[in-house]
């Protein structure tokens, strides 16, 4: 920091003026950002609206069982985000360049990739956490398994919005995005205050999943809409999995092995 100050004052200063502003591109940039004021409350909001409705209708330990399952959940969203930092400077210089056609081709063979490798991820992770979070974690927080399993159910239908999500911002669908984070926040509180009262933690994690996945559904139409494509066998390739964790979910000691061997003879 020092440095980069010493050589601050030995540039000329008379390159930073006289200050010019193009009117048009600010009055674009800020068209653009002021939108995201209202995502950015959506997120806040859906980030800790199942930890006020679990202490108000449960308490501190469910709180501290949720939160776990929930950190677990957020850090594999995290592989998910990586994907827009690399394909959003991709989709921009291909839209630059008018490649319309190769935003189209990425739509088309690279996402359902994506979501059939993700979904091969998930499948494992998703088998190796009843056992060892409570290696882990300690037997207290055995509870965490059970909403951190129907909130890996929301994570991987999610993947179609961080996948897509590069695309809305190439086209500027700032807005449209906006409202889907909205809706998705009002879903989740009314969600919230309907489940968790009547079955636990895990209202709180069905009711996020059923958000990612209305975010990820959300997205993935969109981007049919502004590339004028009727992509749906994307769509198609998460049924296996999801059958899979559900029943898993539903019947853990009936079907864990069965249905653990089935997917793996499918992938």
């Amino acid at each position: 920091f020092l440095i980069n100050f010493i050589f601050l004052f030995r540039l000329n200063l008379r390159i930073f003026f006289p200050v010019e502003l193009d009117k048009g591109v600010v009055k674009r940039m800020l068209t653009f950002s002021y939108p995201f004021i209202f995502s950015t409350v959506a997120a806040y909001v859906i980030n800790w609206v199942d930890i006020i409705v679990i202490k108000k209708y449960l308490g501190l330990f469910e709180v501290g069982v949720y939160s776990l399952a929930y950190k677990m959940g957020n850090f594999l969203r995290q592989f998910g985000l990586v994907l827009n930092t690399i394909f959003f400077p991709m989709m921009v210089g291909l839209l630059s360049r008018k490649r319309k056609d190769l935003i189209n081709l990425y739509f088309q063979r690279i996402t359902p990739q994506i979501v059939f490798l993700w979904g091969i991820i998930l499948f494992f992770i998703f088998i190796l956490s009843q056992p060892l979070i409570p290696i882990f974690f300690g037997k207290s927080f055995a509870g965490s398994v059970s909403p951190f399993l129907i909130l890996l159910i929301g994570y991987y239908i999610n993947i179609f919005a961080m996948l897509c999500s590069s695309i809305l911002m190439t086209f500027e669908l700032v807005k449209q995005v906006v409202l889907v984070n909205f809706l998705a926040m009002l879903l989740n509180l009314g969600f919230d205050l309907l489940l968790v009262p009547k079955i636990g933690i895990d209202g709180a994690a069905i009711a996020t999943a059923m958000v990612f996945i209305f975010g990820g559904i959300s997205y993935f139409f969109l981007v049919n809409r502004i590339l004028g494509l009727k992509e749906r066998r994307s769509l198609f390739i998460p049924i296996p999995f999801l059958i899979f964790f559900i029943f898993n979910i539903l019947f853990q000691n009936t079907v864990y092995l069965l249905g653990s061997g089935i997917i793996l003879a499918i992938i």
